[in-house]
């Protein structure tokens, strides 16, 4: 085995040095490629769904590996539409979630959230009006500004594989 790796470390040394630029520059395209699609990519902000927190135009990075955990930030496709949205996961598979007067409560406690717009209770419950107990492969995501955000209100629960990934940073 030594052998070989000396004998093709030898091969190596003995080729012009275009061919070593020339592995490295495809060895290196090779890497970012599945840098950037299997474990990093970017993602652009569109709406005003995430405000304060992000807004429209901004840009983040997003990581395909981690699992999202409640708070996380993350990007999901959206089923109707096709496209790529970013929200907060709010309540994890097997939970069960309900929203009473603009206040948030996971198996039955409050869940105090001091990122969302002015603290504004003003906004639609949506299907969990009634208390929702979330499948072993299901979250419950929405915009930190819950006025305008489209999310779990609206489209329901997320499934675990429309996950893109979690944003970092």
């Amino acid at each position: 085995m030594v052998r070989m790796f000396k004998k093709a470390l030898d091969r190596w040394n003995r080729m012009p040095s275009v061919y070593h630029l020339a592995a490295c520059a495809v060895l290196g395209l090779v890497l970012g490629f599945f840098l950037s699609n299997c474990v990093l990519s970017r993602a652009h902000v569109i709406g005003d769904s995430m405000i304060p927190t992000y807004h429209e135009g901004d840009s983040v990075w997003v990581c395909r590996l981690a699992k999202p955990d409640r708070g996380d930030k993350v990007v999901v496709i959206d089923n109707e539409t096709g496209k790529d949205i970013i929200k907060r996961v709010i309540a994890l598979p097997g939970e069960t979630i309900q929203i009473i007067d603009g206040q948030v409560y996971i198996n039955g406690e409050y869940y105090p959230e001091d990122y969302i717009n002015n603290h504004d209770t003003n906004y639609s419950s949506g299907v969990a009006s009634s208390p929702i107990t979330l499948q072993e492969d299901e979250y419950f995501v929405m915009g930190d500004n819950r006025v305008v955000s489209k999310d779990s209100r609206v489209i329901g629960p997320v499934k675990e594989e429309d996950f893109v990934g979690v944003v970092i940073g």
